[in-house]
């Protein structure tokens, strides 16, 4: 999966049944770790804090990227 691009990013998030970590959102974006922190931070990425770890839900993350492409 690649950011560039993001019908082909959004259809696989979707698929998706299970929360993913930053490290895996990370992977999926062709970006680091730390990026993804700061997109939770300040640009508001949805996740949601479970024991110290954030969790993304892959559909609301698929609605964060159809937001912010368009």
């Amino acid at each position: 999966m690649s950011k560039d691009n993001p019908e082909n990013l959004i259809s696989q998030l979707r698929s998706l049944h299970r929360f993913l970590m930053a490290k895996e959102v990370a992977k999926l974006l062709n970006c680091h770790t730390e990026t993804i922190y700061k997109k939770i931070k300040h640009q508001g990425l949805p996740t949601t804090r479970d024991v110290g770890r954030w969790k993304i839900d892959p559909h609301r993350l698929a609605d964060w990227i159809e937001k912010r492409s368009a």
